[in-house]
């Protein structure tokens, strides 16, 4: 039986636009909101505001309806339809929690922006959403753009404290709860390769079969010499590197020079990823596979993603850090299936992609943690986010999975809103094969269950104090990592530079930096 899991890959897909790379020296994109858009002029918590909230969870059914003001990412802008959800939520949430909610769009790639102006004019905001949240919370949280919201989440948070557990402490920073994120679902991925169903069944490979990198070496060989017009593998994103995934499972703590190592006493240790042992290795087997024309010639300047070539079937294998366990999925016609190479691996990073943050000129946090809080215990909020009205924008079919219609009218990028585990699937981006609704459900829950947590899991890195090095860091991160992570370059005769280039650069100082905060997150908790 077939099983195919697209809804992680279709969700990190999209959400690689902004954090391809995270986990990986070879990209810059998510350089500690080095670029993030800083406010000087964003007032404090008031007293008068922190004395404002009530003083128990009874929600006040007399007092006037609050109206929340609730800004959500999208890729270009607010779809039509946008007041008819709008509505059919505040049905419920006037009768649950006595408030309504006005959403407003706000575009991805100008999100500091238009949230450093609206702070710094105190515009009315009650909840917003940041996203890639590790780019924007230690920034934010230190420029007094958000409060600290631990108090309120106690108070009128039970159900995110208990559908969350563990990925709460993702929203921490210097010992405060600043950010709800938005699920544990898709808490972490498998480290591996995403590979062509249609080529394997050709060739009679078993893919349940490929459990080492060896067996996967095999495979390679068998498919370039069959198909040599074939490009045996490729990076899933464009610009990205098959290193990263070959070096396996790693914190990068936060940053793209850093990578957490645990002594045998059990200190955590911050050290420069590109000189622990396994970069190393990595970056010799990916040059191998480039000698033996596995990765095509001009991978380093290709514009087209590892995942689109696959689809096209110009690809068969691609470097993911993306995959389900025992799940794959369908692009453009072309089915994949993972092979999962290292243990779900979970850092603080994997669960800040999409964080709910109060700002401070929001003056009834209680109202929003109660909307967040009524989202994840209401199944119907979270669906009207996603795919809008039944029968109007989608349609929920017999087997529990739900077609969309009406796309014109509304569509949601992301599952931003409520507990995803209550939330419909879509029929088109899964190729079941015989895999109902509540076994796709069940493959989902196997797959949170085996997540590992990272030792520094809940440490958030503030780059402040080194966002000069971080900077010429970066610059030299871009001339030589992806040369070097895709096996263009022998890596014994440009790894020595690469080193010294990102010393010279201050990389010592901001492994300095790292552990001096490490140790301090250490010891709290």
């Amino acid at each position: 039986m077939k099983r195919f899991v697209s809804l992680v890959m279709s969700v990190i897909l999209v959400f690689s636009l902004a954090a391809c790379g995270s986990n990986d020296t070879g990209s810059t994109a998510a350089s500690q909101s080095s670029e993030t858009q800083e406010s000087s002029d964003v007032p404090e918590v008031s007293d008068t505001q922190e004395e404002s909230l009530p003083e128990t969870s009874a929600i006040d059914f007399d007092e006037e309806p609050y109206t929340l003001v609730v800004c959500y990412p999208v890729l270009s802008e607010a779809q039509p339809d946008l007041a008819m959800i709008q509505e059919a939520i505040n049905e419920i949430t006037l009768r649950e929690i006595n408030a309504r909610v006005e959403f407003e769009a706000v575009g991805l790639f100008s999100m500091a922006n238009v949230y450093a102006l609206k702070a710094s004019s105190q515009e009315k905001v009650d909840l917003m959403m940041l996203m890639p949240g590790y780019n924007y919370l230690p920034n934010f949280a230190t420029s007094n753009m958000i409060q600290p919201i631990d108090d309120v989440v106690e108070a009128w948070g039970p159900s995110i404290k208990e559908i969350l557990g563990d990925a709460l402490q993702a929203g921490r920073f210097n010992g405060s709860l600043y950010a709800v994120p938005q699920n544990k679902d898709l808490l972490a991925n498998g480290y591996g390769f995403n590979l062509s169903v249609p080529l394997c069944e050709k060739y009679d490979i078993d893919i349940d079969s490929i459990k080492t990198l060896e067996d996967l070496e095999a495979v390679f060989e068998l498919i370039h010499e069959k198909e040599p017009d074939v490009t045996v593998v490729a990076p899933e994103q464009s610009g990205g590197t098959i290193l990263s995934i070959l070096r396996g499972k790693a914190d990068p703590l936060g940053t793209t020079t850093a990578s957490l190592s645990v002594a045998a006493d059990g200190t955590l240790q911050a050290v420069n990823s590109v000189e622990q042992e396994s970069y190393n290795e990595a970056a010799k087997k990916v040059r191998e596979w480039y000698e033996k024309g596995y990765i095509s010639r001009d991978v380093t300047t290709a514009q087209e993603s590892g995942s689109q070539m696959l689809g096209a079937g110009k690809v068969f294998a691609t470097a993911a850090a993306s995959l389900g366990a025992s799940m794959g999925g369908e692009m453009t016609g072309v089915q994949f299936k993972a092979v999962k190479l290292e243990d779900v691996f979970a850092t603080t990073s994997d669960s800040q992609m999409s964080i709910w943050t109060i700002p401070t000129s929001c003056q009834r946090p209680d109202k929003a943690i109660q909307f967040l809080n009524l989202a994840f215990e209401n199944e119907e909020i979270g669906n009207l986010f996603r795919y809008g009205i039944a029968d109007n924008h989608h349609v929920l079919l017999e087997d529990g999975y739900a077609q969309l219609a009406n796309t014109a009218g509304w569509v949601n990028n992301w599952y931003i809103l409520g507990d995803c585990k209550k939330m419909y699937i879509r029929s088109d981006a899964i190729v079941s094969a015989g895999v109902s609704h509540d076994e796709f459900i069940e493959l989902m829950n196997q797959w949170n269950e085996g997540v590992v947590l990272s030792p520094a899991y809940g440490f958030t890195f503030d780059p402040a104090a080194v966002r000069t090095e971080v900077a010429a860091c970066d610059t030299v991160i871009d001339e030589y990592s992806k040369a070097i992570g895709n096996g263009v370059v022998d890596p014994e005769a440009e790894l020595p530079k690469f080193r010294q280039k990102l010393i010279d650069a201050g990389v010592e100082i901001i492994m300095s930096e790292v552990q001096r905060q490490l140790d301090e997150w250490a010891a709290m908790q």
